[in-house]
């Protein structure tokens, strides 16, 4: 019995295992998407800005 008990508890072991993995799988996959939203925002700010200031120039063109 003590056998089992202990071959339960490896086998208890290995799934809590494979459960962290996937948090992590999931944590890493996350703050990837979060870098990539991120990126993406800060990119899209660029671009309204860039435009912003072309409009900004063309105004001082006219005058």
């Amino acid at each position: 019995m003590t056998q089992l008990a202990y071959k339960l508890w490896l086998a208890g072991l290995s799934l809590a295992n494979l459960y962290v993995e996937q948090a992590n799988c999931e944590l890493v996959m996350r703050i990837a998407m979060n870098h990539t939203v991120r990126d993406s925002a800060a990119d899209k700010l660029r671009l309204v800005l860039a435009e912003l200031d072309a409009r900004e120039q063309r105004k001082e063109e006219k005058k």
